[in-house]
């Protein structure tokens, strides 16, 4: 919509077509040249009973054009009253007059090419026609020809002008105030109208995924049964992992998570599909027409979809059930029960059958984040360096546990910070640097890996108390987290690295050692290197 208010002209506020049929009938009447310009001078109106003579004989001079120039100026420029000026090439009477609408020069009304009966003669014709370079005799006759008047007379016709551009201006601004309102009117009924389509969607909508929501799965329900339709399938499906992915990650990656799988659902579905969320992780689908296989090949589709999805922190994994009416006899509210009910069952399967900490680890694998083949030749290392050390059974089994999962947190780290070869910002160093405690979080999720979420906590921390995330310091920092930052320096250091070389096994043992009690338990360092002197990596 045009803002009149900021930058508005002439012909934003006037019918030009109309202006141009009154300044013609005044300028016959009064036997004046009239024409409306712009402040820079370009004609907004086509000119009106204008003479040969300026244009034929005084444009046709260098001088003259020039002189036609700064009259124009000088009479177009704004003033409260008409202003009344001789021109420069022939003393004709001209005036100009105004039109300001509130406080802004929009244009100005000009008027002229009258002889003045009071004081012209031959001998100034003359001399006008000498200064301009044009013959006399020419320049005599045609100025000859012009509407003669008093400058009295005159000045009553630039009074009246005044008072009509004067009534153009106030009539502008009236205009001008009529159309900011109208605006304002428009706007707000546009946003009304906006609001009203929102409360209109949002009453049927979930307005993070945009699926349909809670009460329009229910009444479409009812509609369904009233109308005796069948085969109906319905779905009952239930987002697996949300509440973990918003307790370690964040409910924004739970957001993601939710999306991801909402849109697959839309993707795949048909257009007759009727899509709900109908609840925090619980998505309805109900599909009209549609018998049993119908549903459970859709269901595949999704599925076969969410294992594809590299995005997301944890890997989208959904549950379902499904039960279809196949006659009349039996109503949809048992449908759904007995699908809500499949669907459980199915749950507890899939809980039972996944492992998020593998799932995690694959998307590390597939993003390059981590080497599965360095991985494991990590974790002999560290199994084999537990047995030096004499662990016994448990130890041993957790040292193991610490050194695969403590960079599970990485999962958080975006691909193209990860790879990033620029030195990294203090922000960006802060979100390498929480990949630990979401490590320790994951490790607490399942009774198997609970016992080792400190340690996993607490492998960056260095010996001085200059690591991360909790600045803890010698033996404060957890046995099996100084065993594997050593293993991790190692390993570190004699592998492919994005900055600096590769560093020999001498070269590796020599900076573990340099870095004694600093980086590195001393006491385990020493017993490390011991242990190096007869280990290949």
């Amino acid at each position: 919509m045009e803002d009149y208010t900021k930058d508005y002209t002439f012909y934003d506020l006037f019918d030009i077509e109309e202006i141009q049929r009154i300044q013609d009938e005044v300028a016959y009447t009064l036997h004046v040249g009239s024409v409306i310009v712009e402040p820079d001078g370009t004609p907004i109106t086509r000119p009106s009973n204008f003479c040969s003579f300026c244009y034929d004989i005084i444009r046709s001079s260098s001088i003259g054009c020039e002189n036609c120039k700064k009259s124009d100026r000088y009479l177009g420029r704004p003033c409260e009253g008409p202003i009344i000026s001789p021109c420069l090439s022939a003393n004709l009477l001209d005036a100009g007059c105004s039109i300001i609408v509130n406080g802004k020069h929009i244009a100005s009304w000009m008027l002229g090419q009258v002889r003045n009966a009071d004081n012209q003669s031959d001998e100034d014709n003359a001399e006008y026609a000498n200064a301009l370079g044009i013959d006399p005799e020419i320049y005599s006759r045609e100025y000859k020809k012009l509407p003669s008047m008093t400058i009295e007379e005159f000045r009553h016709i630039a009074n009246l002008i005044f008072i009509i551009t004067s009534q153009l201006s106030k009539l502008a601004a009236h205009n001008l105030q009529l159309t900011e309102e109208l605006d304002r009117r428009t706007v707000l009924e546009e946003k009304l109208q906006q609001e009203h389509v929102r409360l209109s969607y949002s009453s049927s909508h979930d307005m993070l995924t945009h699926v349909y929501n809670r009460a329009y799965f229910d009444a479409k329900l009812a509609e369904l049964e009233e109308a005796k339709i069948h085969p109906v399938s319905i779905i009952v499906s239930d987002v697996n992992n949300l509440k973990l992915t918003n307790d370690v990650f964040g409910h924004k990656h739970g957001d993601t998570l939710l999306t991801t799988i909402s849109d697959i659902m839309k993707k795949v579905a048909k257009e007759e599909y009727i899509i709900c969320r109908c609840g925090g992780d619980e998505f309805n689908i109900i599909l009209p027409g549609a018998g049993y296989n119908e549903a459970k090949e859709y269901c595949r589709k999704i599925k076969e979809l969410c294992a594809e999805d590299k995005d997301n922190v944890i890997p989208p994994s959904i549950s379902f059930g499904i039960d279809t009416k196949i006659s009349e006899k039996k109503p949809l509210s048992s449908v759904l029960r007995a699908a809500d009910a499949l669907m459980y069952k199915n749950k507890q399967a899939d809980k039972i059958a996944s492992n998020v900490l593998i799932d995690i680890q694959r998307v590390l694998y597939d993003k390059g984040f981590l080497s599965e083949e360095l991985t494991e030749r990590t974790l002999i290392l560290a199994n084999s360096f537990g047995i030096f050390l004499n662990l016994d059974d448990d130890m041993l089994k957790d040292l193991n546990l610490v050194t695969e999962l403590q960079d599970l947190g990485m999962i958080v780290v975006p691909e193209e910070l990860y790879f990033k070869r620029d030195p990294l910002t203090s922000e960006e160093f802060d979100i390498i640097r929480s990949h630990p405690a979401i490590s320790s979080r994951l490790a607490r999720l399942y009774d198997s890996t609970l016992a080792v979420a400190i340690p996993v906590l607490h492998c960056h921390e260095n010996y001085d108390g200059s690591g991360y995330p909790t600045r803890l310091a010698g033996n404060n920092i957890p046995y099996l987290s100084r065993v594997v930052s050593i293993i991790n320096g190692y390993v570190a250091m004699v592998s492919q690295r994005p900055y600096g070389r590769e560093l020999t096994h001498e070269e590796a043992l020599y900076e573990i050692r340099v870095n004694e009690n600093t980086q590195f338990d001393g006491e385990i360092a020493e017993r490390f290197i011991e242990f190096m002197q007869n280990y290949t990596f």
